[in-house]
């Protein structure tokens, strides 16, 4: 049996989702930012290839995360839109998720750095 609501392709369907996502999600917004901060950086301080790739997949990583994220927010606000504890404790290990994420990301990006800043 064919739903009566008439699906996208995946693909249409991801893409609009990223444009949605980068539109109206503060954080993501930010993280491209400052992926794309890190990439002229990098660029300007003549990072190794390989180290500027790393840099930049977990760039990725990190974003792919937040948009995990966010889907997990937005579906549970629609699931359960009062406030509930379970719901709570739902979008706070997601987020916690994205902050492992970041942080490893950070700690690896600032390794990398600091060998071109004088730092060994």
């Amino acid at each position: 049996m064919v739903s009566p609501v008439e699906k996208k392709p995946k693909f249409k369907a991801a893409i609009d989702g990223l444009i949605y996502a980068l539109k109206e999600d503060k954080s993501l917004q930010l993280m491209v930012t400052i992926t794309l901060l890190v990439f002229v950086g990098s660029l300007i301080l003549n990072i190794e290839f390989t180290e500027i790739m790393l840099m930049l997949c977990l760039s990725l990583v990190v974003m792919a995360f937040e948009l995990m994220n966010s889907a997990i927010e937005h579906l549970a606000n629609v699931v359960m839109p009062k406030q509930d504890k379970r719901i709570e404790i739902l979008k706070d290990i997601s987020a916690g998720a994205v902050l492992v994420v970041s942080i490893g990301a950070l700690f690896i990006g600032v390794a990398i750095l600091v060998k071109y800043l004088g730092g060994r």
